[in-house]
């Protein structure tokens, strides 16, 4: 059963953006702040980390895109992508998928499983969200702060 949804989430906006850019600041008390940053926003990203933060990311949501649109020849075209072809566009195996998906990281667009013997099929942008998640992987982040940040990108947007 195919997902469908009238207002575009933040991750859609700001990949409808010039050079959009998430930013995760974590504090030393524990606190965080998630924000979407594109170049029509007057923005100085955090360049001074002061003392009470611990730790700054930035990720370019436009290069995650980029490079999944490179591997996809029609991505509008696709009625949806398995565990294994979606994770592949951002070198990610079909496992590590599976496995965000049963930790609530990821949730497949296009048909989630409802019972045995179901296939999942992930849209376009759910190989972008796997992207961004590998690349907020990589810095170690826990799956509550990724899931925490992916909630915040799948909301909807004004």
């Amino acid at each position: 059963m195919k997902k469908t949804s009238l207002k575009v989430t933040r991750l859609e906006q700001a990949l409808a953006t010039e050079h959009p850019t998430l930013t995760v600041r974590i504090f030393s008390d524990g606190r965080r702040e998630i924000t979407l940053i594109h170049r029509d926003i007057l923005f100085v990203p955090f360049v001074i980390q002061d003392q009470e933060t611990e730790k700054i990311l930035l990720v370019n949501l436009a290069l995650i895109e980029k490079r999944v649109k490179e591997k996809i020849s029609n991505p509008e075209e696709s009625p949806g992508f398995l565990s294994k072809k979606a994770g592949s566009f951002s070198g990610v195996g079909q496992r590590t998928v599976q496995l965000w998906t049963e930790r609530g990281l990821i949730s497949p667009d296009v048909a989630d499983t409802t019972g045995t013997g179901q296939r999942r099929l992930y849209s376009f942008l759910n190989c972008v969200e796997i992207g961004i998640i590998q690349s907020l992987a990589q810095e170690r982040l826990s799956f509550r702060l990724i899931r925490e940040i992916m909630t915040y990108l799948r909301e909807k947007g004004g």
